[in-house]
């Protein structure tokens, strides 16, 4: 629906070529004046009157550019560009938000424990491979600290236990198909499928507990 000045705008246009098409027939300037608003005393003055008129309403319109805020980003050291907390970053101090997973000590904690029972060769924390897994098929980006290659629900049965004691929040990757970024995370990244097999016999149940 037409409103305001736009509306008005339109029923001069209506106006303007009903004048038009009438040409100088006298008659027809109450006629006009019941559109335009007023009474109009004929053809002539009409055209000129509508005129005015439309020319004052396309002056009210405006059309106001829809402008759209870019965020302030930052770049880390590998190159990742995401854009800047709203929340105070404070090195070194852990929080579990996206930017501000710092190792506070938990991390090495965590993977200390962690290769006591997965060798060090499925243990990645070397800014090449951690870059080469911080992003999937999405145009996002996270570059985990840690990437642990599991080979088995046994070894999740122990990480997940670990990883809760010591407050490190863990993802899970498959093929890194996801168009969402669900494959990505700063923090500990458990890589499943890296094979092409593992995990393809498994099935999820859904329990509910009241």
């Amino acid at each position: 629906m037409v409103r305001g000045p736009a509306r008005h705008l339109a029923r001069l246009a209506r106006a303007y070529a009903e004048t038009a098409r009438h040409g100088a027939n006298a008659q027809n300037g109450p006629c006009l004046g019941r559109i335009a608003g007023e009474a109009l005393p004929g053809s002539a003055a009409s055209l000129q009157h509508v005129r005015g008129q439309a020319q004052a309403v396309r002056a009210e319109v405006r059309v106001e550019p829809q402008v759209q805020v870019v965020p302030e980003i930052t770049t880390d050291l590998f190159g990742a560009i995401s854009p800047v907390s709203d929340a105070e970053i404070h090195e070194g101090m852990f929080r579990n938000i996206d930017g501000h997973r710092f190792d506070d000590g938990r991390y090495q904690a965590f993977r200390e424990e962690l290769q006591q029972f997965i060798g060090q060769e499925r243990v990645y924390t070397d800014p090449v491979r951690t870059f080469a897994y911080g992003t999937d098929a999405s145009f996002y980006r996270l570059n985990p600290k840690i990437v642990v290659k599991v080979h088995n629900e046994a070894e999740i049965r122990r990480i997940m236990p670990i990883a809760k004691r010591h407050g490190v929040p863990i993802t899970f990757r498959a093929a890194g198909t996801s168009l969402s970024g669900q494959a990505l995370t700063d923090s500990v990244l458990l890589k499943l499928s890296h094979t092409g097999k593992n995990f393809r016999n498994y099935t999820i149940h859904v329990s509910v507990i009241s």
